[in-house]
């Protein structure tokens, strides 16, 4: 189970959707027990009050109980518990990469065709440095992300406008949110690549429309390629919810046909459970 350090703004509620994701991943299962709260202090970098108050605001969710003397642990999920915040979420997610595609759209491609027209030797030799980093990357197997990141930073710098150069590294942070790692499958490293390649090959030329054209086809491709990743999450967070909101009754239910005094089906005794003589 995989825990990431806390940003410190809403501490608490960011360790609520950290333990809510692991509940819909399947990776906490009803009866689970969390970790000591000395294990989650230290695995999101909070204070004991930020881990409790997380607690709390999850009990009253009905997503875990705690036993005294025991510990917390978690409890039958409910799926309207689990779907509401986990839909906003999405929802949210999916706002905020369309913006992006959109402010991409929209200075990406005029940038590639002012560093076609303007990039100086020692720039262009830079991106040639950079697409071939990037291709051993994606020959090792790796997504590239980190060189891809490079190779637009570095067209901004080819353009030669420093109001252009400000503006995107103002927002570079925010930009390579459609580079997140959760979107680099499906063959996505090598159509970055490829696409990268046609955007250098027409700078190369000093060829600015083909610049402009080669970026624009560039984003259309990464566009899709993150949209059918959202799409594909948003199905597979959905099946996981189903699964994890069988009813309670349910549940008791397939325990007591499936056991007997401490006995399986078959006859033999359960993990724990002592024989009787």
């Amino acid at each position: 189970m995989q825990l990431q350090e806390v940003k410190k703004n809403r501490v608490y509620e960011t360790i609520v959707t950290q333990v809510q994701d692991l509940i819909v991943r399947g990776e906490l299962k009803t009866g689970d027990r969390l970790p000591p709260e000395r294990d989650l202090v230290a695995s999101f970098g909070v204070s004991r009050a930020s881990v409790r108050e997380a607690i709390c605001v999850l009990e009253s969710m009905g997503l875990v109980e705690s036993r005294a003397g025991s510990g917390t642990y978690v409890t039958t999920a409910s799926v309207e518990n689990l779907i509401q915040p986990l839909a906003l979420t999405i929802l949210q997610e999916q706002d905020s990469i369309r913006e992006i595609f959109e402010v991409r759209r929209l200075i990406e491609p005029h940038l590639a065709g002012l560093a076609a027209e303007r990039a100086p030797e020692g720039e262009r030799q830079e991106l040639r440095a950079i697409v071939g980093r990037h291709g051993q990357m994606v020959d090792r197997g790796e997504t590239g992300a980190e060189a891809d990141g490079e190779f637009h930073l570095a067209i901004a710098r080819a353009a030669r406008n420093a109001v252009f150069l400000r503006l995107i590294f103002g927002v570079h942070d925010l930009l390579g949110k459609s580079r997140d790692s959760r979107f680099q499958t499906g063959g996505r490293p090598k159509q970055s690549l490829n696409g990268h390649l046609e955007v250098l090959a027409a700078i190369e030329r000093g060829d600015s429309p083909g610049a402009r054209d080669a970026m624009n086809a560039h984003l259309a491709t990464v566009e899709k390629f993150v949209w059918k990743n959202m799409r594909k999450e948003t199905s597979v967070a959905g099946g996981q919810i189903g699964r994890a909101g069988a009813p309670p009754a349910r549940a008791a239910s397939e325990t007591r046909a499936g056991t007997n005094g401490g006995r399986t089906q078959g006859g033999g005794v359960e993990p724990g459970a002592k024989r009787k003589g």
